[in-house]
């Protein structure tokens, strides 16, 4: 069986900060995640969970690097996409000195949101997933029936 292409990844958010990553022009992206195959120049979707379940928009991979998370605050607090408050909830049960490997840091560029959300064809779990060729494809296309 053939290996499907990536083209990035799908990640879940609340619908509040999703939005923000948008409306404010976010441009710092931070996951503790186990996914190593993402690079620049792939498309980052982002589905608004908690809410209405749906891809709102995309954006593309600037650069990748791996960091501890003060060292993410040290050097991004300003455009991340999660206010300090915010990040720390999120790293205090996921992190550790000498813990948990370093979070994986996406800076973002070229930020899309859809006019209208897309409903995606699978389910998006917690941890997100890769992102396909064909699946990005089946999103255009819902896109251009808008």
């Amino acid at each position: 069986m053939k290996k499907e292409k990536i083209l990035g990844a799908i990640f879940p958010l609340p619908e509040s900060i999703a939005n923000r990553i948008f409306d404010k022009k976010k441009k710092i992206f931070v996951k503790f995640t186990k996914m190593n195959q993402l690079k620049p120049d792939h498309k980052i979707l982002f589905y608004a969970s908690h809410g209405i379940n749906q891809i709102i928009g995309e954006a593309v991979i600037e650069s990748i690097e791996f960091l501890e998370p003060p060292n993410v605050l040290k050097k991004y607090r300003v455009d991340l996409f999660l206010t300090p408050e915010e990040f720390k909830k999120y790293t205090k049960e996921r992190w550790s000195e000498g813990g948990l490997p370093k979070m994986l840091v996406i800076k973002l560029k070229n930020h899309k949101k859809y006019e209208k959300p897309i409903k995606p064809k699978t389910m998006v779990t917690v941890s997100g997933r890769y992102l396909t060729k064909q699946e990005y494809e089946y999103i255009i296309s819902q896109l251009t029936l808008q």
